[in-house]
């Protein structure tokens, strides 16, 4: 068996529903396990975290979900995945965690060479109750630091308090490790007591029931207790299409398997998988394109922001997670044609009429802040008047037809909608030509386009 571990984290991002709707471009198409770690940045909002197992789901490797971190809120979910649809779901409880956290020795008050001589993973773990912090052992051993003390990557961005360090994420791992060994182990005792002498025989009774799970989901209800309640606000959009029918989308954040794979900017061959966070078309930096008339580029760019990089660490890799974007400005010269053919071919896109109409726009985040001259939904969407477009900052269109309004999908999202509906109709090539163009001065910055 070979095992391999990819990092998606991204920090600051909810799960929903920008993520959930675009699973198998971020995360990629094959995986036995899909952890999931968004409470801190999901909260309450149980149904993106519905609406994220669904679409997991519907990948052809049909994953295993580990929720981490998971709070009791979640619960309900899980079992729901699990009981009700048979998906594989489960949840690494927070408390549970905290509990085994507290067994770890106790740092504080240990002196500097007491504490060079635990483990490397032990030291300065726990200080009293508190975990990573509590006092000075623990606080100055929480994130890892250069011996140069004027190394500019020991004062790196985003080291904050509520971040944890790299201890807690090495124990997490390790718990991990431990618990996907334990169940392949309890599966070979299985296959070994109740399995047939035939193997093909057997592996072709687990494919049996598996495929009964994975049509019990397929044909299931769409959720009730945590359905969407955007979605459930609009009219014309079939909701099981959002949540059981295919999709693409077209995003441009990372760390995302079709940035790696070179789908995205069609620049590797899409039958190869050779990309990764190490090697992947970057984009347009931001002041080379974001004021200009970029008529010439064939789309319109992607482009990724100085100010949200890690500008002054360059000794060590400290950050994969970026929100990069798709930039649409006052000279309306670009525009996304899609799907693009790289999609139609690692997807598996039928030629004809792959989608059914319904296209949803996902601005990006700009850290903290955006500039002034940004837009975002609150000068470009009149949520008092049903999402109709306001005047004056933007104007799109969908192969020559205008949008007029954008209904809302979550903080970040919307479905464009023309003057008869939400559903659009593709050109007689079966894509879709959208073409933004804002006025003034004003920059829209596209994290995705989500077709179903």
């Amino acid at each position: 068996l070979e095992f391999r571990s990819k990092p998606y984290a991204m920090g600051g991002t909810s799960c929903g529903n920008q993520v959930a709707v675009c699973i198998k471009e971020i995360f990629g198409k094959e995986m036995d396990v899909l952890s999931w770690d968004y409470g801190m940045t999901t909260g309450s909002a149980l149904s993106k975290v519905e609406l994220y197992l669904y679409r997991a789901s519907l990948l052809p490797s049909r994953p295993a979900f580990m929720l981490l971190d998971s709070h009791p809120r979640y619960d309900g979910v899980v079992d729901y995945m699990r009981d009700s649809l048979g998906r594989s779901a489960f949840g690494f409880k927070s408390s549970a965690a905290q509990k085994v956290y507290l067994k770890f020795p106790d740092s504080q008050g240990k002196t500097p060479q007491e504490l060079d001589q635990m483990p490397t993973h032990v030291a300065g773990f726990r200080c009293d109750k508190g975990i990573e912090k509590g006092s000075a052992e623990c606080d100055q051993r929480k994130y890892t630091m250069d011996a140069n003390p004027n190394e500019p990557c020991n004062k790196r961005k985003y080291r904050v308090g509520w971040h944890p360090g790299w201890k807690v994420h090495a124990f997490t791992g390790n718990l991990l490790t431990l618990f996907l060994t334990e169940i392949l182990h309890d599966a070979l005792e299985l296959i070994e007591t109740e399995g047939s002498s035939d193997p093909q025989v057997l592996l072709t009774q687990l494919q049996a029931a598996d495929d009964e799970d994975y049509k019990l989901f397929t044909n299931t209800t769409l959720p009730s207790k945590f359905f969407d309640a955007d979605l459930k606000d609009i009219d014309d959009i079939p909701n099981h299409v959002i949540y059981n029918q295919p999709n693409l989308c077209h995003t441009a954040i990372l760390p995302a398997d079709i940035r790696y794979q070179g789908v995205l900017t069609e620049t590797t061959d899409p039958t190869e998988t050779t990309g990764s966070y190490e090697s992947y078309d970057q984009g347009y930096q931001y002041n080379a394109v974001a004021k200009k008339d970029n008529a010439e580029l064939d789309a319109m760019p992607v482009v990724w922001e100085p100010n949200l990089y890690q500008q002054t660490c360059t000794k060590y890799r400290v950050q994969i997670d970026y929100q990069n974007f798709f930039v649409a400005n006052q000279f309306g010269g670009t525009r996304l044609l899609l799907p693009n053919p790289s999609e139609v071919e690692y997807y598996q896109m039928p030629q004809q009429d792959p989608l059914e109409g319904y296209i949803v726009m996902c601005l990006a985040r700009c850290g903290w802040r955006c500039p002034a001259d940004t837009l975002g939904w609150d000068k470009i969407r009149d949520d008092d008047n049903g999402g109709q477009s306001k005047p004056g900052s933007l104007s799109v269109t969908v192969n020559d037809v205008p949008v007029t309004g954008y209904s809302k999908f979550s903080e970040d999202c919307a479905f464009l909608k023309h003057a008869q509906g939400h559903k659009w109709e593709s050109n007689s090539d079966a894509k879709y030509d959208i073409r933004p163009k804002t006025t003034g001065n004003f920059i829209l910055r596209i994290s995705a386009i989500v077709i179903w």
